[in-house]
Formats: C-alpha cells, structure tokens, sequence
C-alpha cells in the first residue's frame, strides 16, 4: 500500500487546483471585479481646443485704392476648426477728416462671404471726407467658439471733379496751340483734347505736377467752318471736368478771283497793266505783291509799268493775309519786243 501514496497525493492537488479555477470563473462571470468608467470630456471653450480664429479678407475693392462713388466690400472668410457662426459676420464703415475728425456707422450685420451694403461716397454720406486713407471698411467674424477674426481695407476718398483755370488758344502758322491750367486735390491722371465733343489727341504735361498742372497740345483746325474746343481732364479718381468751350473760327487763306496783265504784247516804250481782284471771307487787310521777273517788284492792287529790255517775261502776283496766309496768281506770259 505504500507505493500508491505519491499518485494519492497527485490526484488530490489536481482535484484542488481544479476547484480553484473553478471558483474564478464563476466570480468573474457576476461581475465580481469592480469597473470604474471614464466621463465624456466636457464641451470645448475659447480657451481650450480651437483657439484660432476665423480668417477674413477684404477681396474687392483692393486695398488702397481710389473710390469716387458708392461701392460694396466683398467679404471672404473661413474656419478650418469648428466652422462660423453665421449670425456672426459684421461690418463698419469709418471716416477720417483732414482735422481729426472721425465718423463710424457702427457695425451692421451682413451675410457670411458676401458683399457689403452699399458704401455710400460723398458729402455727409458714409465715406464723407476726401483724401488719402480716409474711409476704412472693418469685418468681424466668429466662429462657433467665439475666436473672433477680423480684417480691414483702407480707401482714398475723392468725389470732387478736377479745376480748370483759363484755356488759351493760340494760333500758328500751321496749327494752333491751346493750353490751360487745372488743379485737383488727388492729382491728375490726364487730358484729352475735344473739337465738337470728338476726341482728337490727348494733350501734354508741361512739367511734373501733383495738385496743379499746366497741360498744353496742338491741333489743326477745319477751315471751313467754326469750331468748339475744350479739354477734358480726368483725376486719380477717374472724376472727370471740362473745361470751358472756345469757339475756334479759323482765318481762312484769301482767295484771288482773278489776274490779268494788259496789253500782253508790246515793245518798252509800252506801259502794261496788271490788276488782281483777290477777297478775303474773314475781311483781313490783304497786301500784294508783284514780281515781274525781270528783277523788280510792286505792291499794290494795279500796277503800271514798262520793261526796260525785251524778253519774254512770266509775272506772278501774290496776295497775303496778316495770318501769312496767301494765294498766288499767275497772268499770261508777257512778250516785249
């Protein structure tokens, strides 16, 4: 009996190790063991998550740029973490006087990525002052944190048309010449030259200019007929001024009717007659002058006179207005025997 005591004893402690296991898996399957469970996270604040803020820009117009008359701003903006709130896009529109003076219309609401109201530009409208920097948009923008982005554009005011001074025209022996003197606060962009509201040339800047500028150009004029002239000038705004119109009534050259030269035959004892009958639509004083060909000359109307050598002589006459203007003639050969 003694040899069957090591198998008693194998048998026993596997018979216990068996209960053993037994008992934890039946205390594991009622929950024997105590679980804790984690809590949700609590909701993300301005100070804890997203942090960024919407970004905003101001599309259109650019920055810096020139405005004359009522405009919208075009607004776009984005988030990339929460998204917008969309009740949340805004606008102001502020002015800025030369002295100091500021006028701010208070942020109104607008729709998410899109224009403005319309931007009222002039006297006691919402960009009231001229000048340089003077009407600024502002846009803000949260998003569903409230982080809050803002941007802004700053303009330059001008709804003011360019000053003309006096126009000049002058007349020359082939053009005339016109010149005036004009004045804007923002600076002028360039000006053109109108005859009967038609645009002929654009003319030129005397010297460099800011605010007052002496611009001068040349045209030829019809001669059959009056004409208006003016200047057209345009400043960095694009606002546009006339100036006043002058009526061009250009000289008109004379006209002869006609030249003859009596008798054309003869010997030098013989005096010859010459006459021209010139006229003149403007009624200048006309001067004339002969030329014989045969070295001497005369200055009037009629003309009598004798050859002192035979020849064959070709006389011409030609007839002149104070502008230098003239017409010239040409009578029958004249034979001198």
């Amino acid at each position: 009996m003694k040899h069957l005591q090591p198998r008693k004893k194998f048998v026993v402690a596997l018979l216990v190790a068996i209960a053993i296991m037994g008992i934890f898996v039946f205390f594991l399957s009622q929950d024997f063991f105590i679980t804790y469970s984690v809590p949700p996270p609590a909701p993300l604040t301005p100070k804890q998550g997203d942090r960024n803020p919407p970004a905003l820009f101001i599309d259109s117009p650019f920055n810096g740029t020139w405005q004359r008359d009522t405009f919208s701003a075009v607004v776009f903006e984005e988030d990339l973490g929460v998204g917008l709130n969309e009740s949340s896009c805004v606008y102001q529109v502020c002015a800025y006087g030369k002295s100091g003076e500021e006028r701010c219309s208070g942020f109104v609401a607008r729709s998410c990525n899109s224009a403005t109201s319309e931007i009222t530009v002039g006297a006691n409208r919402m960009c009231s002052f001229e000048g340089r920097d003077s009407c600024s948009v502002f846009v803000e923008a949260n998003d569903r944190l409230g982080n809050k982005g803002m941007a802004y554009a700053s303009y330059h005011i001008d709804f003011t048309p360019p000053e003309f001074g006096e126009i000049v025209v002058r007349e020359e022996i082939e053009n005339y010449m016109v010149e005036a003197r004009v004045r804007d606060d923002a600076g002028i962009l360039g000006c053109g030259i109108y005859i009967n509201d038609i645009f002929i040339k654009m003319a030129d800047f005397v010297d460099d200019c800011e605010t007052e500028c002496r611009v001068v150009g040349s045209f030829k004029p019809d001669e059959e007929r009056p004409q208006v002239l003016k200047m057209r000038c345009a400043d960095t705004a694009r606002n546009n001024a006339d100036s006043r119109p002058v009526v061009v009534a250009v000289n008109g050259p004379p006209h002869i009717v006609s030249c003859s030269v009596y008798p054309f035959e003869g010997t030098t004892d013989i005096l010859f007659r010459y006459v021209v009958d010139a006229t003149d639509l403007d009624g200048d004083l006309l001067t004339y002058l002969w030329e014989f060909e045969d070295g001497t000359t005369a200055n009037s109307k009629e003309v009598s006179r004798a050859y002192s050598r035979a020849g064959t002589y070709r006389p011409s006459v030609a007839v002149t207005d104070p502008s230098g203007r003239s017409d010239t003639c040409f009578p029958v050969w004249v034979v001198v025997e």
